[in-house]
């Protein structure tokens, strides 16, 4: 029974996924209940399929907030561990916080090469039906995605800013680079960096961006490993959401912006060059500071 305390990684794993697991069923039942209100109480909206971009942004808030965020909170609470200490919450220094925001529009072409190889990747004639279920996960993701992203209303933009990118990024950020990654290894586990990036970019089930999705897991945990800061990473996650969020306004509202989103590819690789060499250049100014504090 010791060895299954509440100092053990096996107890505060299981612990973790019946919090997640009470925060998913939670979420179910709360965002059924929202919908019986809102319908007036007309039962058969359970079982169709529904279209408010409203309740469904709602239903994006209400998630983050019970499986990312309230578990990580309450993991802490329960095995007696301080969230201040144990989720790295310490605040990060100005400097941090613009590097790290940086580094994601550094990112850009190397994850648009990323994300186009990862996208034409093919499955042997055996695994076809693995790959049609891919397929269709990942179809329905950037249904639900464009959905959410597609008004050209300044109000739902502040409202996706808000649901997308800050409480995704804090809560993400929380549970996976706070808490897994913490659970899983020493600060300067390496191991630990990249096992939580590769669930990072599973959780997400969508396995044509699992690559370029895995490369932002990693970019995330090192931060985090090297300033010692959750804010880090959680500043550069909400960077990479804002910036999806705000390329969907944009093209909404009628500007073209394609050329962000090739940036990198075909005729453009060269960026991609270039991407490595200044996101190179920002991880060794932190690996730096992490050095010389840590001599």
């Amino acid at each position: 029974m010791k060895a299954f305390g509440k100092t053990s990684t096996a107890y505060r794993f299981l612990l973790l996924i019946l919090l997640v697991l009470a925060g998913l069923t939670a979420t179910s039942l709360l965002y059924m209940l929202i919908l019986l209100i809102h319908s007036g109480f007309q039962w058969e909206i359970l079982t169709g399929q529904n279209q408010n971009i409203s309740l469904m942004r709602m239903l994006q808030g209400i998630q983050a907030c019970l499986v990312f965020i309230l578990p990580s909170l309450l993991l802490c609470k329960i095995v007696g561990e301080s969230p201040r200490e144990y989720l790295s919450l310490k605040p990060a220094k100005p400097m941090q916080i613009i590097l790290a925001t940086v580094s994601i529009w550094t990112l850009i072409p190397l994850v648009n090469t990323l994300v186009e190889w990862n996208a034409n990747m093919h499955f042997p004639p055996s695994l076809q039906p693995i790959e049609s279920w891919m397929r269709a996960a990942e179809d329905q993701a950037a249904t639900l995605t464009e959905q959410l992203m597609q008004s050209a209303a300044f109000s739902d933009l502040a409202a996706n800013l808000f649901v997308v990118a800050i409480l995704a990024g804090i809560g993400e950020e929380l549970l996976f680079r706070g808490l897994i990654q913490r659970m899983l290894g020493p600060r300067k586990s390496h191991a630990a960096v990249w096992i939580t990036a590769f669930l990072f970019s599973a959780i997400h089930l969508q396995f044509y961006g699992f690559i370029p999705r895995l490369l932002l897991g990693v970019w995330f945990g090192y931060l985090c490993m090297w300033t010692g800061s959750i804010w880090v990473p959680i500043a550069a996650h909400i960077t990479n959401n804002a910036l999806a969020t705000g390329i969907a306004f944009i093209e909404a509202r009628g500007t073209n912006v394609e050329f962000l989103e090739h940036l990198g590819q075909n005729d453009m690789l060269w960026a991609s060059g270039v991407s490595i060499v200044l996101t190179c250049l920002i991880g060794y100014t932190f690996y730096q500071k992490f050095k010389q504090a840590t001599q």
